[in-house]
């Protein structure tokens, strides 16, 4: 029998015929994980359809976003030139929305500016800005919010509105404190009331994003009903409408929300899509989103390297194991996808997953990170809630209460710890706090960003005119 003359093909062959089906195996492995993934979601009660995450239609008569969008346009159809200074820079705006904002904000920052507080004084006094005040103000008592989203954009969606509605805010914030410092409490009262209620409005919107630009609002409105509060208490009718909207600030359920929202929409898009164009868009998410911690951070970066030259070489074998990953980290860290459970070790969870799965690795942070945000935003609204209720209990009774037992409110509790907030009666006010994510009693220290250290603190003097009111 004649022998080959080319043995080398023949081997080359047959070791490309091996390598072959051990890709095909790997990637029908991957595929088979991926659905088994995905049915015990579904046994467990996890929402797993675009559909059971985007927010209901609604009527446009009861729809505030139209007229949000209306009133913001209007303003930003307005040419304007002009410069606003804050924290030593001088920002120059090129139209009135722009301008009211930023105005607001130098205010906010600068609560002794005399020459900012003229320049919102002027602002506000424009017929254009009166107009758009008075709209927003409307669209504040509508029942509903929905904007016109196209959740299957992914990563490449348009959220115009989410800046906006910050911008708003802090104009809101601007404008209670001018109105409190010029004796119209009733007007800054009301101001604020809208406040809370603007600040709920992305309540629904099921991506991490909205979520933490609905914290910020909420982190906003609280600093000014605190500042507000020094100056002058609420009435009884005013502080209770504002502990209801406070009560509605449920950190578990939005986290639950967008989580479930981000994984479906955001994770779906992620991994039915070529890894190169993934990775384009999903690098800007994880750069905003890697974790605080020094040491941490850089064992991410190293980590979140690899794994990218790694996607590149066995990308298309380990995208579906990298997806399976993904959805077991979702049932890890939601209850029956309705709750987020306790917060967890993001560098645990790191350390527990292979270099090789790139996207699980850039995506996480982002979901751990809001988790962190949005628990320390839901602390400082139970302190809020409850610190209004020690201020009525003063109208009340003539004195502070002793304990917080006095109120009622044992129901309340610290979100990092589930025991009761501490409280300390002072001469003419009162220092209420929750522990924080440190998980450590600081005396009342304020949260430091930086470090990740503090407490989460309100403290209150009657009459003040400043409230030490550190929203986390």
């Amino acid at each position: 029998m004649k022998k080959s003359k080319h043995p080398f093909l023949r081997w080359a062959g047959i070791v490309f015929l091996v390598l072959g089906l051990v890709y095909a195996g790997l990637v029908v492995a991957g595929n088979m994980a991926v659905r088994r993934e995905k049915a015990a979601m579904e046994a467990a009660g996890f929402p797993m359809r675009p559909e059971q995450v985007i927010p209901a239609a609604i009527h446009e008569r009861d729809n505030a976003a139209p007229l949000y969008n209306a009133a913001v346009k209007a303003l930003k159809d307005v040419p304007f030139k002009g410069e606003t200074s804050f924290d030593g820079v001088t920002v120059t705006s090129s139209n009135l929305f722009d301008h009211l904002g930023r105005t607001a904000v130098a205010v906010r920052k600068s609560p002794d500016d005399v020459e900012a507080a003229e320049k919102f004084d002027t602002l506000v006094r424009d017929p254009r800005v009166a107009d758009f005040l008075a709209s927003v103000e409307r669209a504040s008592a509508l029942p509903g919010y929905r904007q016109e989203n196209d959740y299957s954009k992914g990563a490449e969606m348009s959220l115009p509105h989410a800046p906006d509605n910050l911008t708003v805010s802090q104009v809101l914030a601007a404008l209670a404190l001018q109105q409190m410092r010029q004796g119209n409490t009733a007007a800054a009262w009301r101001t604020i009331e809208i406040s809370f209620r603007f600040a709920d409005t992305l309540r629904d919107e099921p991506l991490i994003i909205s979520q933490l630009v609905r914290k910020s609002q909420q982190s906003i409105a609280i600093k000014a009903m605190r500042d507000a509060a020094a100056m002058a208490a609420p009435s009884d009718e005013v502080s209770q409408k504002i502990q209801k909207q406070l009560s509605l600030y449920d950190g578990d359920k939005s986290m639950a929300l967008a989580q479930n929202g981000e994984m479906i929409l955001m994770g779906e898009w992620v991994f039915s899509r070529p890894l190169p164009h993934v990775l384009k868009h999903v690098s800007t998410i994880s750069s905003v989103s890697s974790p605080s911690n020094e040491d941490q951070k850089t064992s991410y970066f190293i980590r979140a390297f690899l794994s990218r030259w790694s996607a590149a070489l066995f990308g298309p074998i380990l995208q579906p194991w990298d997806h399976a990953a993904f959805l077991k980290a979702r049932q890890a860290m939601l209850t029956g996808g309705e709750r987020a459970n306790p917060e967890k070790d993001l560098h645990s969870y790191h350390q527990n997953i292979p270099n090789l799965f790139v996207l699980y690795l850039l995506l996480l942070p982002s979901i751990q990170v809001a988790n962190t945000n949005l628990t320390r935003v839901d602390s400082a609204a139970v302190v809020s809630r409850l610190g209004l209720a020690i201020i009525d209990y003063k109208k009340e009774h003539g004195a502070f209460p002793r304990d917080l037992q006095a109120l009622g409110a044992q129901d309340l509790v610290d979100p990092y710890t589930g025991t009761p907030f501490v409280y300390r009666p002072e001469p003419n006010g009162f220092l209420l706090y929750s522990v924080g994510p440190d998980l450590t009693d600081d005396s009342g220290r304020e949260y430091d960003h930086k470090k990740r250290k503090g407490d989460i603190v309100w403290r209150y003097q009657e009459g003040s005119g400043d409230s030490d009111a550190t929203s986390g």
